[in-house]
């Protein structure tokens, strides 16, 4: 595990230990997850003690996170499992385990209080751009037989697979029944505009996967296979 230990920019909360064995085993095989384990930019984590996230710059000293950076979070699965082979019991609460074993030293916050765990984390945030090109193209992947929407067209256009685009909505747009009224209409009163350069796409469609972990796609995200 990584040697590099650093205060809190926010609350002061001392990391000795930055316990990256304990994020999702599916978190752990990310490109992004190595340069937080080597301390480098691009990719954060949140902190155990306030929950806000920590990033490094490429001298490796602590900033908070550039837009886009994948975040990484502690599992609470993991941390359940690290507590009990460190002698604890299971009734013990996380936030008095990780006081006494893990997280000794906290500024103006206890350890693991109010923590985001991974299997709890907030949807990927989109501009209001992006979702709105998204809830076009939602609209338009399920009144494909009535013709080609315009954002569809932007999508072939621009040789962006549909399941890229698809990974997006899981990420951002989580909820089933959110994106089932996206796709059922009413049509979106304005027009689709394509919201992304090449690298920006790319950059968001590995953003959603880190978000994403190992969680499935909702089913209505997934595209037809005839689908270019």
């Amino acid at each position: 595990m990584p040697y590099w230990s650093i205060y809190c920019l926010y609350c002061r909360g001392y990391i000795a230990d930055a316990l990256l064995e304990c994020l999702p085993a599916s978190k752990r095989v990310a490109a992004a997850y190595r340069l937080l384990f080597r301390a480098k930019a691009g990719a954060a984590i949140a902190c155990p003690y306030c929950n806000g996230l920590l990033g490094f710059d490429d001298s490796g000293r602590p900033q908070a996170p550039q837009p886009g950076w994948p975040v990484f979070r502690y599992g609470l699965a993991e941390l359940e499992a690290r507590k009990l082979a460190d002698g604890e019991s299971a009734a013990t609460p996380l936030a008095e385990w990780a006081l006494r074993h893990r997280f000794t030293q906290p500024g103006s916050h206890p350890p693991l209080t109010e923590y985001t765990y991974a299997e709890n984390a907030p949807p990927m945030k989109l501009s209001r751009e992006e979702i709105v090109f998204l809830r076009h193209w939602m609209y338009d992947e399920v009144h494909f037989q009535e013709g080609s929407g315009a954002a569809k067209r932007l999508q072939v256009e621009h040789g962006v697979a549909p399941a890229d685009l698809g990974i997006l909505i899981a990420a951002a747009i989580p909820d089933p029944a959110e994106q089932e009224a996206a796709g059922q209409g009413p049509a979106p009163s304005t027009v689709p505009q394509w919201p992304w350069t090449e690298q920006a796409l790319h950059t968001r469609i590995a953003e959603a996967r880190a978000s994403l972990g190992d969680r499935q796609a909702p089913a209505s995200t997934k595209v037809r296979a005839t689908d270019a």
